[in-house]
C-alpha cells in the first residue's frame, strides 16, 4: 500500500480588484418638447372650451 499523504497546501487565490463602478443607462437625456407642446395645446383647447360654454349660457 502507498501512503498518501493527508497534508493541506496553501494555494494561492488571485485577488482581483475592481475598478469599474456599476452605472445606470443614461436613457432621458434629451429633453423632449412633445409633451411641453400637447401640455400647451391642451390647456388652450380647455380655456377655448371654458368660455364656449360660457357664452352658450348667457345666450
Amino acid at each position: 500500500m502507498k501512503r498518501v499523504s493527508t497534508k493541506k497546501v496553501a494555494t494561492a487565490t488571485p485577488q482581483v480588484k475592481k475598478t469599474a463602478v456599476a452605472t445606470l443607462p443614461q436613457t432621458g437625456q434629451k429633453q423632449n418638447h412633445s409633451t411641453l407642446l400637447g401640455l400647451i395645446i391642451s390647456a388652450v383647447a380647455m380655456v377655448i372650451g371654458f368660455f364656449g360654454q360660457a357664452k352658450q349660457r348667457l345666450n
